[in-house]
């Protein structure tokens, strides 16, 4: 993954590969033009067709009205990405960072933005929780996505968000599965805050499923199994 230096007096973008500013102006102009694929108070997300690139990317698009939110602070899109460098650090499949940057206004954050490579076939978790999807794929995405979170608090992180739906899949005509972990703001080191735990991940990505006692059981024991003694 390249690198990106904040700064939180200027404005500043970045973007990785072979990708010119003549390029990403292009994707910027025009990004409002795709489809949205989800719009919050603060925050819109759109699919857009990028031909510069070779395909469909995701922009998040941050607009900030919180005056004094990020003075002096690191956006969202950047949190973003030190996540996805964090998680990757530790031999997670992340999506692919396309580009990401902020513009301010004497230190204010006006805006900011975050793209990533559109996965293409990928579905997320929420398909599985409230016991509903296939019994047999939904164990292997437990028990998949279970290793991968051994490994993240292993490389000493915390998720902070490890919801099924920011866990995408994919089964090939082999029937092997593909993990792919997206939205990772909240990945920050163990300790920093009280808010975040290892146990927290671990209640909170279960809890979403309803499995019975005894299979909770079971899977808190294979999650256990991957850990640092």
């Amino acid at each position: 993954m390249f690198q990106a230096d904040n700064s939180f007096i200027r404005s500043w973008s970045v973007s990785g590969g072979n990708i010119s500013p003549e390029k990403l102006t292009h994707l910027f102009k025009h990004f409002t033009g795709g489809r949205i694929i989800y719009h919050t108070r603060h925050k819109a997300c759109y699919l857009v067709d990028f031909p510069e690139y070779g395909g469909e990317v995701v922009v998040k698009h941050y607009f900030e009205k919180r005056f004094w939110r990020y003075f002096l602070r690191p956006s969202l899109a950047y949190r973003e990405f030190l996540g996805f460098n964090r998680a990757e650090s530790c031999g997670i499949p992340v999506a692919e960072v396309v580009a990401l940057g902020e513009k301010r206004n004497f230190w204010h954050l006006k805006e900011a933005f975050f793209v990533t490579r559109y996965l293409a076939g990928y579905r997320d978790g929420n398909e599985f929780i409230h016991g509903n999807g296939d019994e047999k794929l939904k164990d292997e995405f437990v028990r998949r996505n279970l290793e991968l979170l051994a490994k993240l608090h292993n490389g000493g992180f915390v998720h902070g968000c490890f919801h099924p739906r920011n866990e995408l899949f994919k089964v090939d005509d082999s029937g092997k599965m593909d993990i792919i972990w997206i939205d990772l703001a909240s990945v920050i080191p163990v300790g920093k805050t009280r808010k975040f735990t290892k146990a927290g991940d671990l209640d909170r990505f279960l809890c979403e499923f309803d499995f019975s006692a005894e299979k909770e059981v079971e899977y808190r024991a294979y999650y256990a199994q991957m850990r640092k003694k």
